[in-house]
């Protein structure tokens, strides 16, 4: 899915859930194979620094391709008491 298609599930997903969206993190021309991005570092550091209750991703294989690093990632979120939410079960009441 393209990165635009990917911020509007997002941002519909956002919407169902009476979310608000304040950052968006992207590593556009980078492998979800590898965990040295930009963007992700930047969120694992926005997560640590700040008080955040959701990450909304289009789909789980977006933190990462690799199974381990995925569990890293999930680990990392979970204990800055991250809830992460994948928008393409929020939209079109595909969660009811």
């Amino acid at each position: 899915m393209a990165v635009n298609a990917q911020r509007s599930v997002i941002a519909a997903a956002a919407r169902r859930l009476g979310l608000r969206l304040t950052e968006q993190f992207a590593d556009i021309g980078y492998s979800g194979l590898g965990r040295d991005r930009p963007g992700l570092s930047r969120l694992l550091d926005h997560v640590a620094s700040r008080q955040v209750g959701y990450c909304i991703v289009a789909s789980l294989d977006r933190f990462s391709e690799n199974p381990e690093d995925a569990s890293d990632i999930d680990e990392a979120l979970a204990e800055a008491r991250v809830a992460i939410v994948v928008a393409s079960q929020h939209i079109d009441g595909a969660d009811e």
